[in-house]
């Protein structure tokens, strides 16, 4: 019944996929395996029920740590160059020690005494420091990563790391946080923007705004319609990153999902389809039948009959466009509405 699955420890995916019981070819690769949840992976929203066809080293977590297990130590680009560059030195060190020897063998030396200048000068030119000064160097890499909130496990990481000029990603929440959090409000009575720095609500004056109820119906909304969850003390939080990100609003306006399922409790949910792009959830409350939506804004301005500021009065056609023209503008600034 609409399961999601977050299979970003596998795919790289952040965004939570679709699982049903469609048949999958038996060759398809771990994305395209929409009939399949793996081991080490997080339902996000939805049940089903399954059968175990795999444990432990047979998963497909199981073979990426035999991948890891098995994986072979590579020569580093540093470690290549400095081969290099000794095979160089050696060549150099043993022709200019035997063209010295035989000059002075020609010349009359004794042959013993040729024999040990050129050993001699052999040492000498060998330069004993270099993988010395090669550490120092590397190590000092490593500090400076470090000053930057990036700790380097092995010292010739930091010189491939150096040697990198490009690096290009599309995966966004996987390299990243994969947090999100509440920026705007846009409700009737005017807009709304979040201070995470002081951990307040503001208003269009940048002013503390002052909940009334119309935000407080906005973030009680928010709060009911979901199923994640988010403990006292628990910064992260489980369940899908944008609820979450709701839940931590209703925590910052004194509104918690805990204390409004008490008194209101739920009577069953709806859970986030994608036909119909919306989530719902239904609680009694005051002896009446409350239903708390969440989703699209096309969709949920489909279904709306009236704008609670204007004395629940109907939709009119220009107001729809104007809610409508709200969220391309919240869109357009990169946020998710």
């Amino acid at each position: 019944n609409t399961l999601y699955c977050d299979e970003s420890t596998l795919t790289g995916e952040s965004t939570p996929v679709e699982k049903g019981t469609a048949q999958v070819s038996g060759d398809a690769v771990v994305a395209d395996r929409s009939s399949m949840v793996h081991k080490g992976t997080a339902i996000t929203r939805g049940t089903a029920k399954g059968v175990v066809v795999a444990t432990g080293m047979a998963t497909e977590l199981g073979l990426t740590t035999r991948l890891v297990i098995e994986m072979k130590p590579d020569v580093s680009p540093l470690e290549r160059k400095l081969q290099h560059l000794t095979g160089q030195l050696i060549q150099a060190t043993l022709l200019v020690t035997a063209l010295i020897a035989a000059a002075g063998i020609v010349t009359g030396k004794p042959l013993m005494l040729m024999i040990e200048a050129g050993i001699a000068l052999a040492v000498a030119a060998i330069p004993e420091g270099l993988p010395i000064v090669a550490t120092m160097a590397l190590a000092r890499g490593m500090w400076r990563m470090a000053e930057r909130n990036a700790v380097v496990e092995r010292l010739a990481a930091v010189e491939t790391l150096g040697a990198t000029t490009v690096i290009c990603t599309d995966k966004t929440g996987t390299l990243t946080e994969n947090r999100m959090t509440v920026e705007r409000l846009w409700l009737p009575s005017g807009s709304y923007r979040i201070d995470h720095t002081i951990g307040s609500i503001l208003d269009a004056h940048d002013r503390a705004a002052e909940i009334d109820q119309a935000l407080e119906r906005a973030i009680e909304v928010g709060v009911l319609c979901s199923n994640a969850t988010l403990q006292a003390g628990d910064a992260n939080g489980t369940g899908d990153p944008m609820e979450l990100a709701l839940l931590r609003l209703g925590v910052l306006a004194g509104i918690h999902r805990e204390a409004l399922l008490a008194v209101w409790p739920e009577l069953y949910e709806l859970a986030f389809d994608a036909e119909t792009k919306m989530m719902a959830t239904a609680h009694r409350r005051d002896g009446n039948l409350f239903v708390a939506v969440k989703g699209a804004p096309e969709a949920v301005l489909s279904f709306a009959l009236g704008v609670e500021a204007n004395g629940r009065c109907g939709l009119s056609a220009e107001e729809r466009k104007a809610w409508l023209a709200h969220a391309g503008t919240l869109a357009e600034d990169g946020m998710r509405v």
